[in-house]
């Protein structure tokens, strides 16, 4: 393998994270008060994602 096969599958991935931090919001908004997604909650509040 060399360093252009990694470019090459790079420019072929999308990221993932903004559809991960969506969904961490609805479950954070709509799973209840458990405190199960307290850390997540956390970081979208200081995040200002929340």
């Amino acid at each position: 393998m060399r360093q252009s096969d990694f470019t090459s599958a790079l420019a072929t991935l999308q990221p993932s994270t903004q559809d991960w931090l969506r969904t961490a919001r609805n479950l954070v908004r709509y799973a209840g008060d458990d405190g199960s997604y307290r850390d997540v909650e956390s970081y979208l509040k200081k995040a200002k994602l929340l």
